[in-house]
């Protein structure tokens, strides 16, 4: 994990623990499923549910850094739509292709989705079921319509929105992804 040491930093700056010390205390939970250890990071240090979910998804190596060991790229967001999500896959690709118009952004691979980064995450996407994929946006404004769902205090993103079909892939959800990316400049 030498790779994270800046995150192991910024979690000391959090907690007062040395990356030593965390890894002492976790070391007998590593068997815990990944809600569970995120849960009890969450109690034990005090961390909020996003420090406490990258931490274990380092912890379990489930992160994507070390995901973009084991495989490429494209290879592993393709597993994310194998068998019944294979349909998903062409929205994935529109919605990456205007992802794609947006200056330095950062893919980041999670298990299971991406992480859209400019400075900082910005928004999120992969399957959620075999019927949808699920978007969710970091928009700081308070925005209501229909099709975006507004997440509850503490989520990962403020804003989720479900794609089933191309036609769920407008020009009023890339104004959103635009919208969150200057957000998060």
């Amino acid at each position: 994990m030498d790779n994270h040491d800046a995150f192991f930093d910024k979690i000391q700056s959090l907690t007062g623990f040395s990356k030593e010390a965390i890894l002492k205390h976790v070391q007998p939970h590593l068997h815990l499923r990944h809600s569970e250890l995120r849960s009890f990071l969450m109690e034990s240090l005090h961390l909020t549910y996003g420090y406490a979910n990258t931490l274990t998804h380092l912890l379990h190596q489930s992160d994507g850094e070390s995901l973009y060991q084991k495989a490429n790229v494209d290879e592993l967001i393709r597993s994310f739509y194998e068998g019944k999500k294979a349909h998903l896959l062409p929205l994935h690709e529109m919605i990456m292709k205007k992802v794609q118009s947006l200056d330095n952004v950062e893919v980041v691979l999670k298990k299971g989705y991406i992480s859209l980064k400019h400075r900082r995450q910005f928004a999120m996407l992969g399957p959620k079921s075999a019927t949808r994929l699920e978007l969710g946006l970091n928009i700081k404004e308070e925005i209501h319509h229909p099709k975006l769902l507004a997440q509850p205090k503490g989520s990962m993103c403020q804003y989720i929105v479900h794609i089933t079909s191309a036609d769920d892939v407008n020009q009023e959800v890339f104004e959103w992804i635009s919208l969150a990316y200057q957000h998060n400049n």
